[in-house]
């Protein structure tokens, strides 16, 4: 079994940016969802998360 550096728990926009900056920083990140991203809420985002 392999183990993470962090969980995030949720796929809102916050807990998707969460999980890149960790990504970002070579942690190795686990993030536990229910259901669809609520991301896709949002139209357009210009490539500027959050």
């Amino acid at each position: 079994m392999e183990t993470s550096d962090g969980i995030i728990f949720g796929a809102g926009p916050a807990c998707l940016t969460a999980a890149t900056d960790l990504a970002r920083f070579r942690r190795r990140v686990l993030v536990l969802a229910a259901g669809p991203s609520r991301a896709s809420w949002i139209p357009e985002s210009h490539n500027t998360p959050g």
